[in-house]
Order: structure tokens, then C-alpha cells, then sequence
């Protein structure tokens, strides 16, 4: 063997340990691959993000400017966000989960998921995307609103 190849019994690198963590949901009694974010491609990033910016300005706008229209807008939106993170969940058991449901599946894919996964970079352009700067050294939407997002107790 020429040098520097030799095998040691040491192992430089075991793919199968790389194998990624697949998380689940479980809707009437049927398991669902959650979206591993390590895993998704560009336009299903592109999506996620485009979705998150789109229901965030919808969150965002005052009480007297929104609309009916808005609000069926927001619940189409949070559907076809969780339509992304869960693909293979069929539309019929999609639209059984209340918009409480819906709000809890997608709050636990943003933590659990994009937080753990090696995609920070989508996930930090997504938040700079929802919260630029407004030029006084905070941030659009920090605010009580934020708090939320944060997902609560309960089961699908």
C-alpha cells in the first residue's frame, strides 16, 4: 500500500451514525414522518420560508386593518405550513386538526427540528426575515406576541 493509505482500525467517519433523526406525529392512530429540514430541498426551504414571512406579516397587521379575508388567509397559510412539514399526512386528516392542533405541530417543528438540525443558517434567515431591524436596535415583532408562538401542552 502506498503511504499515508493504510488502514487503521480506527474509522474515520461511520455514515450510519449521520443518519438522520426522524421525528413523527401521530394522527388517529397513524405515525407521520415529520420534514427533516437537513433533508429538504431548496424550493421546499424557499416555501417554509416564504410561508413563515407570509403569516408573520398577517400576524403583524392592526386589528382594524384586517379582514376577513386575512384571517381565511392565515388558516390556509398555517395549513399548507403544515402540509410541508408533514407530506405524507393525507389533506382528509389535515383538515381535522383544529387551528389549536395545527399551531402546535408547526410551534414543534420550528423548536424541536429547525433548532437541532444543521440547517441554523434557514432558520436564522428565516427569523431575519420575519424581524429585521427597525433601525432603533430592536427588532419587528418583539413584542409580547412572541410569546404566542410558544407551543403548549396537549396531544393531536
Amino acid at each position: 500500500m502506498p503511504e499515508g493509505t493504510e488502514r487503521s482500525s480506527s474509522q474515520l467517519l461511520n455514515l450510519d451514525d449521520l443518519a438522520p433523526k426522524r421525528d413523527y406525529v401521530t394522527v388517529d392512530g397513524t405515525r407521520y414522518d415529520v420534514l427533516n429540514p437537513a433533508e429538504a430541498t431548496l424550493m421546499t426551504q424557499a416555501r417554509l420560508r416564504r410561508l413563515m414571512t407570509d403569516i408573520s406579516d398577517l400576524e403583524e397587521k392592526g386589528e382594524e386593518a384586517l379582514t376577513d379575508d386575512d384571517d381565511q388567509q392565515h388558516d390556509e397559510k398555517i395549513r399548507d405550513l403544515a402540509k410541508l412539514i408533514v407530506p405524507k399526512l393525507p389533506m382528509t386528516k389535515l383538515n381535522k386538526l383544529t387551528k389549536q392542533q395545527l399551531g402546535q405541530l408547526v410551534s414543534a417543528f420550528f423548536v424541536s427540528r429547525v433548532g437541532q438540525s444543521g440547517t441554523m443558517r434557514m432558520v436564522l434567515e428565516m427569523l431575519r426575515e420575519m424581524a429585521p431591524s427597525t433601525g432603533d436596535g430592536s427588532s419587528r415583532g418583539s413584542n409580547a406576541s412572541t410569546r404566542e408562538a410558544t407551543p403548549t401542552a396537549g396531544s393531536m
